[in-house]
Order: structure tokens, then C-alpha cells, then sequence
């Protein structure tokens, strides 16, 4: 029963609230749709990188395989941290001058200019660096880059007021990321190129000392090991050593000493060191042509031609010395191959050799640290030529799985989901502003409003009156001189609702006697709700249907019930009330209303006394219990409880408080104040009941829509 209660509250609140629900909608609606077309729309293009994380040798293909799983994805993390770093993006801004791009370089703002108009910008010019590091704050938050999930592909997005340059962008930098790989990738491999060339270096250092050292050994040791060995072709291989290198060593000499001429044109000396006939025959002739040049006259034919020869023959003797230099250097290098070739064959004489232990004991160490160092020596220089040839044919550990292209379609904003968005948003608004309006801010405008706000019953809705109803002392009257009227139908609810009450307390087992004399309070919030009215009207229907009724205008401050009978204000409630004059009975302080059987207890302005000790005073309460036992009801016209506290205390009395609210007017917050202060000073089994009054004609004919079957207009079916 509680979710049936609340859901058809909430059904309630949309019907009352709708226009307002509606309003708030369209104006969010409006509003977004008006913010939405003056955005400047931008275009996200993506592209795909695949990273490849198995291991690439093109020199070896078998020897590839994958990385683990755990490794591969924290290689891929590590390639999107590096395609978000500040190198990649910062050569993108080089390569496609975004320093002047009108979107992404620097430009002179709003700020920048008034500050310019009123001469309070700075004098310092922001250098290159600083211009950079703008830009590239701007164009990092228009790249996107993401890892897709757990797989290997990495999405590279640029965002851009052009679609076709945030393609352009995109697949830019991802050609740059790759270039960048494949770069890095060939530095690191001439970095260790150039590592192992300075190993290299030292190996073959050290392999020529070790080989200097076996040498030198051998020809330190060379006539003990012929004398030791007794080997004859000891002897005779130390013998051809001996002459080759004599000869190299003499050739040498000449060849030193015929580079030094020839490059000084020494050419006579040069004929001599080399003893080369063809070489002094044609430095005869050219000393012959020098004479006769000497001789010939200057500028002649003769002269010339002599010139021309003289040139012929330098050129003939510089070609044929370099014949005889490049002969000399081939003997010499063919002694240094043939005392090489016998060394080794030395060598291995010697190791083959019946040598004592001791010294064969030191060939082999001297022997084992040369081959040593040749290995080492080789297997270096073999590193540097895969080095060299791996440099050039480095590829890439990423590729290009997609290319971006221009976007057809606007990524910001996204007209479809800000609407749709904006119309959730609204409508959570239109709600909260109804809700609001509903239970804390504006008025009451229905009669599930005074229940759900004020968790009271409510007894009767009236309707407002047209002017015409109006009768001479006030609409008071309509309940006597039109009885079967609405706004007379109205003030029969509310009484139907206190012989409800009267009804439950006789069912309930207590005694009939008990309730004879039932005090009714009406009250409001504020001044002007129509709780005069509703009071002297309610009093006359009650009267009229035969029951001893009394009315007190409880009102002290602004008496207002003899307006409605067309009487003049009396001060003799006043008066009992102070003490200063003591009736002979209750009946002699009640006047008859002309209209109705009604007995009226009539008030007037109060003078120095505070009006609420009057109405808390015992003489007050000794004037109920009195009415109590001569009348039926009595009904009390309360003042209002916001401007004075008199009404708290006349609820002491009462045993039942109606509480009028004012249709469209009555501020939620008061009207919830008041019920709660009534509700603390009321009577245990008291009972508030709602009044709702003056309701908008059209608002209250729903309310009733079968009250013309009992007025005069009205149909006889």
C-alpha cells in the first residue's frame, strides 16, 4: 500500500506541476541547443599502430621469437609513454610549423590585447623555448594516445578544427614515432660499433706485442735452440732469416731513401739511388732541352715547342721513377713475405724440436697468449662488420595497421548525447523545481498538497466566489440565502467531518456526555486566508441544522465576525475577560444573529491588556466550560498564528482546530510552522483538519463536477 501511495504522489506532483516540468525542459533544451551551434566543432582522427615486441635480426631470420606475455605488454605500455612524451609531439610542431598554425600556434588573446590598450603588458618578449613550450602544451591536449585494451595496438587521435589536418596530424606523428624507433635503434647499433671499434684497436695492439715478443724470443733464442737442438734445419732457416732480412732491410733503405728524392724531384739523385739507366738517359735529355730552351729566344716557336718537350720528358721521368719506386716497394715486400713465411716455418721447427721442457714451456705460453690475442683480435673485427651491416638494415618494431582519414562528422560537440544529456538534466531540474515548489516554496494549489505538506486530513475545498455572490454583510450569508450553492456544499464537508469526529469518539466507548460541547477552533497562518468567513459560515450551518451553537470571535486584536452580521463591535467579552464587569450569566454576553439561530459572542479592540493573558487567563477557560455545557458547539474564531500566539493558546481549549489555507497563497514553509506549533500545544485526541479556500473556479469545478446536481440548475433525473 505505501509504493501504491507514493507512486501515485509522485503522478500527483507531474500533474500539478507539468506546465512548470515543461518550461524548465524547454528552456535547458533551448539553451543547449543555443550553446551547442555556437561551439566551434572538432574533428578527432585516429590512426593504429601494431607494436611488434619478438626480436628482429635480418642477418639471422631463424633466430627470432616472441616475448613473453607479461614482457610484450609492459613493451607496449612503454611505447605509448614514449609516443606521449614531449620528443615525438615536439618534432611534429617542428616538421609542420605549428609555431604560426592559426589553431595551434601563438596568438594575441582577449586578455593580451586590453592589457596592450591600456599599456599594462609586460615588456618581456617570450624567447623561442617559451614559444615552443606553449604550443606544445597546446597540441598535447589535442593528441589522444591509448593502448586498445590488452592487445598490441596503440590509437593515436588528433583533434582539430579541420578534419583533413587532424588526419594530417595523426598520421604524422605516427610516421614520426616510427622514424624515431628505427633511428634510435640505429644509433644504439653504431654506439656499440664504435665501442667495439676501440676494443679493436687495443686487440690488435695487443696482438702486435704478443707477436713482437714470440719473435723477439725466437731471435733471442735462436743459436741455443740450433746448438740445443742440433737441427740442421734450425740452422738453415735461421741462415735464410738472417740474409732475407738483410736484404729487406737494405732494399728498405733504398726505397726510403728514393721516396725522399722523388718527392723533392730530385731526378738525377733519384737515377743514381735507383742505379736505373732509363732514368739517367732521360734526365740527360731533359738537361739538353733545358740548354737549348736557355738559348732560344723567348717567346719564339722554338721556344715553345722546347717547353712543350721539356714537359713531355718531367712527365716521362716522374711515370717511369714511379715505376722503379713502386718495383723496389714490391722486392720489399716480397723479402718481408719470404722472412715471414720462413719465421713461421721457424716456428714450427722450433716446436718441433727435441728442446728441453722448460724452454718448450715458454714457446707454448708466449705462443698460446698470441693466438689468444688473434682470436680476440678476429672475433672483434667480425663484430664490427655485422655492426656496420646491421646499421643499415634496422626496421622498425611498429607498423601502421591504419591510416587516419578525414572524419566525415564532428567529434566535439556531440549534439546527440549533450541533448540527450541536457534532457536528463533537465528533467532532473523540472522535478527538483517542482518538488521544491510543490512542498517548500510556492503555495498550496491542490488538496493532496495540504496532505502530503501538512499531514493533516483535509475536510473541504472552496471554491472562489464570483463578485455577483457576494451579499450585503459578506459571503457568510450564501450558506442562509443559498443553500444548495457550491461554496454552501463546501462548508457542509466540514461539517460532515466533525460529526465524523464526534462519530469515532461515541463508537470508541466513551461516554456521550463527554463530548456535548465540542470547541472548534478555526485558524490560519496569516492574515486574509478567509478564516472569518469560513468560521461564521460553518457557525450558521451548524446553527441552521438544529444544534445550539456559539461563536466567539476570539480575535482580540482585530475583532472582524460583526462585519459579518452587520453589527457593531462589543466590548463585553473584553470586559469579562479583564474583570471589570461580571455578567449575570453567559447568554447576556452573546448577541443572536439575525440570520440563523445562531448565538454570537461579539469582540472588540483591547486597550492596555496583552490579549494573550486574556485568552490564557482562567476567566476565559471558566467561559468555555460554562458554553460547553449550554451549547452544542463552539466555535472560536482564532487570530492568526503567525503574527500572535493568542491562537496557541485558544488550541488548549478546543477540540478540534480547522486550519484554512488560502488557494495559490499560503507559503508552504508558514503553513508547516503553524500545524507543527499547533500540534504542539493542542490537547492528546485533538484533531486538525484542513480548509482549503478561495480555490480558482476552473481549478475546483473537477473538485465538483457533480455539485450542479443539487442546485437549482441542476437535473431532475
Amino acid at each position: 500500500m505505501n509504493e501504491e501511495i507514493d507512486i501515485r504522489l509522485i503522478f500527483g506532483l507531474i500533474r500539478r506541476q507539468v506546465w512548470m516540468i515543461l518550461a524548465v525542459i524547454f528552456i535547458t533544451l533551448f539553451a543547449s541547443a543555443a550553446v551547442l551551434f555556437a561551439l566551434t566543432p572538432k574533428y578527432t582522427a585516429t590512426a593504429k599502430i601494431l607494436v611488434d615486441t619478438s626480436y628482429k635480426d635480418v642477418l639471422n631470420p631463424s633466430d627470432q621469437g616472441g616475448a613473453l606475455r607479461n614482457e610484450g605488454s609492459a613493451r607496449v605500455d612503454s611505447e605509448v609513454e614514449i609516443l606521449r612524451s614531449d620528443n615525438a609531439i615536439t618534432q611534429l610542431i617542428k616538421d609542420k610549423n605549428l609555431v604560426t598554425d592559426p589553431e595551434f600556434g601563438i596568438s594575441v588573446g582577449l586578455t593580451e590585447k586590453l592589457l596592450s590598450v591600456f599599456n599594462l603588458s609586460g615588456d618581456e618578449t617570450p624567447d623561442g623555448d617559451e614559444l615552443l613550450a606553449r604550443v606544445l602544451t597546446k597540441v598535447k591536449k589535442a593528441v589522444n594516445i591509448s593502448r586498445q585494451g590488452l592487445t598490441y595496438i596503440i590509437s593515436v587521435s588528433v583533434t582539430s578544427r579541420d578534419p583533413k589536418k587532424a588526419a594530417d596530424l595523426a598520421n604524422s606523428l605516427v610516421h614520426i614515432y616510427i622514424s624515431q624507433q628505427v633511428q634510435s635503434k640505429i644509433s644504439t647499433t653504431i654506439d656499440a660499433r664504435n665501442v667495439v671499434q676501440s676494443q679493436i684497436q687495443q686487440a690488435n695492439a695487443a696482438l702486435a706485442t704478443s707477436e713482437r715478443r714470440f719473435d723477439q724470443y725466437l731471435d733471442d733464442n735462436l743459436p741455443k735452440f740450433a746448438d740445443q737442438s742440433n737441427s740442421a734445419q734450425i740452422r738453415s732457416l735461421k741462415t735464410q732469416l738472417e740474409d732475407l732480412k738483410k736484404n729487406a732491410e737494405e732494399k728498405s733503405g733504398v726505397l726510403d731513401a728514393a721516396l725522399a728524392r722523388l718527392n723533392n724531384d730530385s731526378y738525377s739523385e733519384l737515377a743514381e739511388t735507383l742505379k736505373s739507366d732509363a732514368i739517367a738517359e732521360l734526365e740527360r735529355q731533359r738537361e739538353a732541352l733545358t740548354s737549348s730552351l736557355d738559348s732560344a729566344e723567348q717567346g719564339s716557336q722554338k721556344a715553345v715547342d722546347l717547353r712543350a718537350e721539356l714537359a713531355r720528358i718531367d712527365a716521362d721521368v716522374k711515370k717511369q721513377a714511379r715505376q722503379e719506386v713502386n718495383s723496389l716497394q714490391s722486392e720489399v715486400s716480397s723479402y718481408q713475405n719470404q722472412a715471414s713465411d720462413v719465421r713461421q716455418e721457424l716456428r714450427t721447427s722450433v716446436l718441433s724440436a727435441d728442446l728441453p721442457p722448460e724452454v718448450l714451456a715458454d714457446i707454448y705460453t708466449i705462443r698460446q697468449e698470441s693466438e689468444i690475442a688473434r682470436n680476440q683480435y678476429q672475433n672483434l673485427l667480425s663484430r664490427l662488420k655485422e655492426l656496420d651491416t646491421q646499421a643499415q638494415l634496422q626496421l622498425a618494431d611498429s607498423r601502421v595497421v591504419n591510416e587516419a582519414l578525414a572524419p566525415a562528422t564532428p567529434s566535439f560537440p556531440n549534439k546527440g548525447l549533450v541533448l540527450g544529456l541536457a534532457f536528463v538534466a533537465s528533467l532532473g531540474l523540472g522535478f527538483g523545481i517542482a518538488f521544491l515548489r510543490e512542498y517548500f516554496i510556492g503555495g498550496f494549489v491542490s488538496d493532496e498538497q495540504i496532505e502530503n505538506v501538512l499531514r493533516i486530513p483535509l475536510a473541504a475545498v472552496i471554491g472562489k466566489q464570483p463578485d455577483d455572490a457576494q451579499t450585503e454583510h459578506g459571503l457568510a450569508d450564501v450558506v442562509i440565502a443559498s443553500p444548495m450553492s457550491q461554496f454552501s456544499e463546501s462548508i457542509r464537508k466540514i461539517r460532515v467531518r466533525i460529526e465524523r469526529l464526534i462519530f469515532e469518539r461515541m463508537t470508541s466507548g466513551e461516554k456521550e456526555d463527554v463530548w456535548e460541547g465540542l470547541v472548534i477552533l478555526v485558524t490560519s497562518s496569516v492574515p486574509n486566508e478567509g478564516k472569518s468567513t469560513v468560521s461564521l459560515s460553518l457557525s450558521r450551518m451548524l446553527a441552521h441544522s438544529g444544534k445550539r451553537t456559539l461563536l466567539i470571535d476570539g480575535d482580540l486584536r482585530k475583532p472582524s465576525v460583526h462585519k459579518g452580521l452587520g453589527l457593531a463591535p462589543s466590548s463585553e467579552l473584553h470586559n469579562f475577560l479583564t474583570g471589570s464587569a461580571v455578567p449575570k450569566n453567559i447568554s447576556s454576553l452573546a448577541v443572536s444573529d439575525p440570520m440563523s439561530p445562531l448565538r454570537v459572542i461579539l469582540g472588540g479592540r483591547t486597550g492596555t491588556y496583552a490579549t494573550d493573558e486574556l485568552v490564557m487567563g482562567e476567566r476565559f477557560a471558566r467561559l468555555i466550560s460554562i458554553a460547553k455545557r449550554h451549547f452544542d458547539y463552539i466555535v472560536i474564531d482564532s487570530p492568526p498564528l503567525e503574527p500572535v500566539v493568542d491562537g496557541l493558546y485558544l488550541a488548549r481549549n478546543s477540540d478540534i482546530v480547522t486550519f484554512v489555507v488560502r488557494w495559490g497563497s499560503t507559503s508552504q514553509n508558514v503553513a508547516k510552522k503553524s500545524v507543527n506549533a499547533l500540534g504542539e500545544n493542542i490537547r492528546p485526541g485533538t484533531q486538525i483538519v484542513g480548509v482549503m479556500n478561495q480555490k480558482s473556479v476552473n481549478k475546483a469545478q473537477s473538485y465538483y463536477k457533480y455539485s450542479g446536481y443539487y442546485t437549482d440548475e441542476g437535473s431532475d433525473s
